[in-house]
């Protein structure tokens, strides 16, 4: 019925918990794939273990090529209706195939449902947190009849092993964008989406998707991920129609972009940081918006960490007043 896809890559220390949380559900026709993407760590023989004691169970490996390709391999391998990503570091509760399904059940003009999500570290596995940045609050869109779907995905992105989604969906859809080193769920998502795949939020008791919190994971690879985010919004632009879900989206990318160029003044590369900021200015859809990150762009190599983070977060009408005040403290070297 449930074809859980698990891609994995030098994750040994980790995999066996996520296969164990799916061998911990309450509704057990399922088959579960582990994708091996070129490991080199004992992935292999621990996955063996489970697969001599359970034959819903199998692996496969291949030479690396990246976390959507694995993803993809195991959508090609699976059997079941429906589908279910869990990436080898993260959790699910052990009543979320239940429900899920049930609701999928109960419902056959939805085509997603997904659920909460909870951040934890390893060396805390109850903690339960909406945030492993910020406040500690939800983050993640709770789509319902009401909601645009495309508009809220294209402002955040649901996490990949949320969801559980009919396999008529791939077949619609297609496969995860391989050539996309990041984001490449988000792009899936969004573009769900954009073809008219019907998304319900669904909060259950014991269904939350569980994300690991550690400094490996590449969701904490800040500079990584921003970059690669602006990147995914000039891809999803090219199948967003509405004018205004895409202007959205375009404003958003610059936003991100003049971020990444934040990232890169307080890592020292000043001149990367300066051709994002020009980027934002170029990209951005409002002459204010413009204005500010070339006023930006001009500021960051002799501002501190802290005035260039002020500069970000202010009006442009302000922080010029203020700036014209008094002179930058300038970088220590």
């Amino acid at each position: 019925m449930i074809t859980v896809i698990i891609p994995t890559y030098n994750y040994a220390h980790f995999l066996e918990q996520a296969i164990q949380s799916v061998i911990d559900q309450t509704y057990q026709d399922w088959e579960c794939i582990a994708v091996d993407d070129g490991s080199t760590d004992e992935t292999r023989g621990l996955v063996a273990r489970y697969v001599n004691s359970d034959e819903r169970i199998s692996y496969v490996f291949q030479e690396n090529k990246g976390l959507a390709a694995a993803r993809n391999t195991g959508l090609k391998l699976a059997r079941g209706r429906f589908i279910q990503f869990l990436d080898s570091d993260d959790l699910i509760e052990k009543e979320k195939l239940a429900r899920q399904l049930q609701f999928l059940d109960q419902h056959k003009d939805v085509d997603i449902v997904y659920s909460n999500t909870r951040y934890f570290r390893s060396e805390h596995p109850e903690e339960r947190l909406f945030s492993s940045w910020g406040a500690d609050k939800p983050w993640m869109p709770e789509i319902t009849e009401e909601v645009d779907a495309l508009k809220a995905l294209v402002q955040t992105v649901i996490v990949v092993h949320s969801p559980l989604l009919r396999r008529s969906v791939i077949d619609d859809v297609g496969l995860f964008e391989e050539s996309m080193a990041a984001c490449e769920d988000w792009h899936f998502w969004i573009r769900c989406a954009a073809l008219g795949k019907r998304f319900r939020y669904l909060a259950e008791p014991e269904t939350l998707a569980l994300i690991r919190w550690h400094p490996t994971s590449m969701s904490q690879q800040d500079r990584f991920m921003t970059v690669h985010i602006v990147g995914m919004r000039r891809r999803v632009n090219s199948f967003i129609h509405n004018k205004e879900i895409r202007r959205l989206n375009q404003r958003l990318a610059a936003e991100y972009l003049g971020h990444a160029g934040v990232r890169e003044f307080e890592a020292g590369h000043s001149i990367k940081g300066m051709r994002r900021m020009m980027g934002a200015a170029i990209m951005s859809t409002s002459l204010r918006e413009k204005a500010k990150w070339l006023f930006c762009a001009c500021a960051g190599p002799v501002a501190s960490k802290h005035d260039l983070s002020r500069i970000v977060g202010a009006p442009l009408t302000s922080l010029v007043s203020d700036m014209l005040k008094r002179p930058f403290r300038r970088v220590s070297s």
